[in-house]
């Protein structure tokens, strides 16, 4: 073999090892930019430290396009350029150059090293991305002196020209991201549902969840404390629109059962000072993150839901949304009985089987979720006391003293609750009454 021959053949397998590494950085793009976005951003906590280098790729997605480009154009240019020097050192006439050029330079490189690759790196994008990564992620950290000059170059003629608004997740990525992160174990099976849940409210009209007028009760502001008492008994309704002339229509306030029942009887006489200021409307085909959004602003824990002529056609209150998105319904039936009774300044008493909630919504109380086990006011009691309760025990917590008034069946029946200014009790405390 002549020394012109060998050389020859050197030149063609270097230029198909070229046409390969074009292959290669054609896939790379194709199979990294054809993720999607809630299946990269699912890369982040990935356990996997190859899917956590697609990640950080596509976080800094211009420089690795960059970097992946002037890879590509560096290596077909070595192709046409190795391609001109064995068409030379062949020796063929121009018109079978031209013809053997076209076929090698142009049709072999665009079918292997482009069109090919990228087809079955569309296909195969989230496997093939897994084997192409760490190669890229090399190539850009090697070549970040000259991307970084050139990312600068195109941020200032993008920024000459007008850049675009960045855009956010859709709805429907949204909900593909959930999914992929409960799959790989970074959202639990309950978590995934309440996200999805809270996207639902986007949906959900109000009129879905509210109570209707036909199960709605409303009273007068000549209603007495006994009829308005045995209205809410009766009905388990949190909120009573209040009117004036005996028509629902023309309700201009709304009565909330729990600041009644914390009035003293003396201040239930003149129940209508402890009225919610004004009535706040909200059209019944308005969604439920409209609603809530528009119950905060006003400051306001229940609206009235109007229909297209205006009219009163139901009542909605901020349980209600709460309970569609946890998927637990807060009712005042859920309470043994609905009294509280205000026996003096900062005393309540309330029924040992109240839940703990009922409490804390009542009096305002600020207590971290999850700190007491027991769900109603004689389980917490219990679980600070640490022993059954026996009449005239009292336990203690931040600024909350829980008396036991009255004792039956082991549990207490009656609860005196006082709330003191901050910081005069000790987190958890307990006193017995015979001590």
């Amino acid at each position: 073999m002549n020394p012109d021959s060998f050389v020859i053949i050197l030149e063609i397998c270097a230029m198909v090892l070229l046409v390969v590494v074009s292959a290669f950085c054609s896939s790379a793009e194709m199979s990294l930019f054809s993720l999607s976005r809630p299946k990269i951003l699912s890369y982040r906590e990935d356990p996997s430290p190859v899917r956590r280098r697609i990640w950080q790729l596509m976080s800094g997605q211009h420089r690795t396009l960059i970097t992946i480009i002037f890879c590509n154009m560096f290596v077909n240019s070595c192709v046409s350029m190795l391609n001109d020097e064995v068409m030379e050192n062949l020796k063929l006439s121009p018109s079978l150059t031209l013809v053997v050029s076209s076929v090698t330079g142009i049709v072999i490189l665009l079918l292997f090293g482009e069109i090919s690759p990228m087809t079955v790196a569309y296909v195969y994008a989230e496997k093939w991305s897994v084997y192409v990564a760490t190669p890229v992620f090399i190539a850009r950290k090697l070549l970040s002196p000259l991307t970084s000059v050139v990312e600068k170059f195109c941020d200032g003629c993008l920024n000459l020209l007008g850049r675009a608004a960045p855009v956010g997740l859709s709805q429907e990525e949204y909900l593909s991201y959930i999914d992929l992160s409960y799959e790989r174990g970074t959202f639990t099976k309950e978590e995934a549902k309440l996200m999805k849940e809270t996207f639902a409210l986007r949906n959900k009209s109000v009129e879905s969840v509210m109570r209707n007028r036909a199960d709605l009760r409303f009273i007068s502001r000549t209603a007495s404390p006994a009829e308005i008492s045995r209205t809410i008994r009766e009905h388990s309704q949190a909120y009573l629109p209040v009117t004036g002339d005996g028509r629902l229509d023309t309700a201009d306030a709304v009565l909330s059962a729990r600041a009644f029942f914390a009035l003293t009887p003396e201040e239930r006489v003149h129940w209508q000072d402890s009225l919610e200021s004004g009535v706040l409307f909200i059209p019944e085909k308005t969604t439920l993150e409209k609603a809530l959004h528009t119950m905060k602003k006003a400051n306001a824990n229940a609206a009235l839901a109007a229909d297209e002529y205006g009219a009163v056609s139901g009542v909605i209150t901020r349980e209600d949304i709460y309970s569609e998105l946890t998927g637990r319904s807060v009712e005042l039936d859920e309470q043994p009985i609905l009294d509280l009774v205000r026996v003096g300044e900062n005393r309540w008493i309330f029924d040992g089987l109240a839940t703990f909630d009922f409490m804390k919504m009542a009096l305002s109380l600020k207590v971290e979720p999850g700190r007491f086990c027991a769900t109603t006011l004689n389980g917490v009691f219990c679980e600070l006391l640490g022993a059954i309760p026996q009449q005239g025990d009292s336990v203690s917590f931040d600024n909350v003293t829980l008396f036991a008034s009255a004792v039956s069946r082991n549990r207490v029946t009656r609860m005196l609750v006082t709330v003191e200014e901050p910081g005069v009790f000790g987190n958890g405390t307990r006193k017995e009454g015979g001590q």
